[in-house]
């Protein structure tokens, strides 16, 4: 339960080190935090998407260490998730760590709220994956210009043994939550990828080419959210353009140096800042093209497509049979309604049907002629399935009680196999449907038990009718707001706009202060002597710039830096 880690290294833990030897820790290490340990000694990067921390920071009492919010065990079927001084293990223990080193009373039931929270994060982190499950690896094959969301645009992952010819995992299709991906230019000429749909993996680089110099960018468009679940490193001679859209991560925001960050948009994580953080505050018109099957995205409208919840069924507490929620099918029969709580796309119990037992459901969305549907689904053939036999999948409304398809397809899933579906639907043309609900129907053919699970019906767009496809926004900006803490290196650049309409900054923890401040003027700027400009607000403030004398001067305007504890203000000065 508790298991010290001792760490021997005389040549730099010693009486008169940095730390010294015999100190002790409180932090909490795991193994996973030894790989990027022994890459920070060695060097050389850490590779992507790992949930280890380097610890040579606390080792060596020199750098910026970095904390894990929270440390995931697993153990065959097992899990547990340490947060602070609080231990969940499974779905229903509690310990506080702090006061019970034992783990023998389970709080629980007093802190129902935290038990939520911390089983939701646990989840969160795939902790009921099959084994021999893996993330996948995928890299950037798109031209300048192309969609981040186009399965097109990205290298398919196939890991499989050459000595015997198995293949263990295949994977093509877009972005997922499991993919670790690298968007980097290896070309001559600075390249751009668009963000636009949210998109969702778990680590990504985004890199120019050294070699030639050649930038990267990625251009967010507006309101839409790029998340690297474990990190998003910007390596050099990356550039985001936020665009008023989002960067998010449970740990952090990578920006190196040689890196920037423009514009205005929010970063929902911690943000190292070695590199340029830009900020802008404007109104951004831009055009969006959206083309019928150009990716996923958008508004998932499925509920429970992965087949969690449900009623159990005489006390069973394993599968939901008494009632599948969301989804119509038999209720009666307990072989014909599984859903499993766990093992998503892995089980043989999830999605479970047969000819005569099909799965269907309203999503309760109302059809707007024009739009754009994209689903996807994994599939596997169960008990007594047979290669070639197929489901039939449906998309449809209803007149009354008469259904009208308004797309269909037949597909055959492999027996004990799981496969992934990613259908892209052209645009709704149907006038009669305009505003009835779309209703998904999963219906096999033959007698064979088959199983569907992660079921994702989204709406990436619509087409404008009848004579464009350009869609035309403005957005207005405000700044940069980040959720967590901000880390300014001392090579690092912050760039603000000087106005009083709003704080170029806002940092919802504490922002650590170093490097260089720099400022931008509107067209027409005019100050008095005494006039002052908030440019960064936070919860704290430490540390300050490096500019010489604590001065700022931009077009023929001189400015003091002056720091409080919750916030950094420009003054006009003669």
């Amino acid at each position: 339960i508790r298991v010290p880690l001792i760490m021997r290294w005389p040549a730099m833990i010693h009486s008169s080190s940095s730390l010294p030897a015999g100190t002790e820790s409180t932090r909490v290490v795991d193994v996973t935090d030894l790989l990027p340990t022994f890459c920070d000694l060695a060097g050389i990067e850490t590779p992507l998407g790992i949930d280890g921390v380097s610890i040579v920071p606390l080792l060596t009492g020199t750098g910026q260490q970095r904390n894990r919010d929270f440390v995931i065990h697993e153990a065959g079927s097992a899990n547990s998730i340490i947060r602070g001084k609080y231990k969940l293990v499974g779905s229903g223990e509690l310990y506080d760590l702090d006061a019970d080193h034992a783990e023998a009373t389970n709080i629980a039931s007093s802190h129902p709220d935290l038990v939520a929270e911390l089983y939701a994060l646990k989840m969160g982190e795939r902790v009921t994956e099959p084994q021999w499950f893996a993330n996948t690896y995928h890299h950037w094959i798109g031209t300048d210009g192309a969609n981040a969301s186009e399965a097109a645009n990205w290298s398919d992952y196939t890991y499989s043994n050459t000595l015997n010819g198995l293949t263990y995992i295949s994977e093509t299709g877009a972005p997922r939550e499991r993919w670790i991906t690298s968007l980097a230019n290896a070309g001559a000429t600075d390249q751009t990828a668009v963000l636009d749909a949210n998109i969702n993996v778990l680590g990504i680089e985004i890199a120019g080419n050294p070699a030639t110099d050649a930038e990267q960018v990625l251009s967010i468009v507006p309101g839409n959210t790029l998340t690297g679940r474990n990190e998003i490193r910007l390596s050099p001679l990356s550039i985001v353009e936020l665009n008023s859209g989002t960067l998010a991560s449970t740990r952090w925001v990578d920006l190196s140096e040689n890196a920037t960050i423009q514009g205005s948009g929010t970063i929902d994580a911690i943000l190292y800042n070695a590199g340029t953080l830009d900020i802008t505050t404007s109104t951004t018109t831009y055009t969006t093209n959206i083309i019928p099957g150009s990716g996923s995205g958008g508004m998932n409208i499925v509920d429970n497509g992965g087949f969690e919840d449900g009623d159990s069924f005489e006390g069973d507490a394993d599968y939901s049979y008494n009632e599948l929620h969301n989804w119509s099918t038999d209720s009666a029969n307990k072989t014909m309604d599984a859903a499993k709580p766990t093992l998503a796309y892995a089980g043989t119990y999830r999605g479970l049907m047969q000819l005569g037992y099909n799965l269907v459901q309203d999503t309760g969305d109302a059809i707007q002629t024009g739009e754009v549907y994209q689903l996807d689904f994994y599939h596997s053939g169960f008990l007594r399935w047979a290669t070639g036999e197929s489901i039939d999948v449906k998309l449809f409304y209803k007149d009354g009680e008469t259904p009208h398809t308004l797309f269909s397809f037949t597909l055959s899933p492999t027996p004990y196999v799981w496969n992934l579906m990613e259908t892209n639907f052209p645009a709704i043309t149907d006038p009669a449907a305009e505003g009835k609900n779309m209703w998904i129907d999963f219906n096999p053919n033959d007698s064979g038990y088959v199983s569907i699970d992660e079921v994702s019906l989204s709406i990436p767009g619509i087409i404008n009718p009848p004579s464009t496809n350009i869609v035309t926004n403005t957005v207005s900006s405000a700044g940069v707001v980040v959720s967590n803490d901000y880390y300014q290196s001392t090579a690092a650049l912050l760039d603000v706009p000087v106005s009083g309409a709003a704080t170029s900054l806002v940092v919802n923890g504490t922002a650590n202060l170093s490097g260089r401040l720099e400022c931008s003027l509107p067209t027409g700027f005019t100050a008095s002597d005494g006039d002052r400009f908030t440019i960064i607000s936070a919860i704290s403030v430490t540390g300050t710039f490096s500019n010489p004398d604590g001065m700022l001067e931009k077009g023929g305007h001189h400015f003091q830096i002056q720091y409080s504890a919750d916030k950094v203000e420009l003054v006009k000065v003669a």
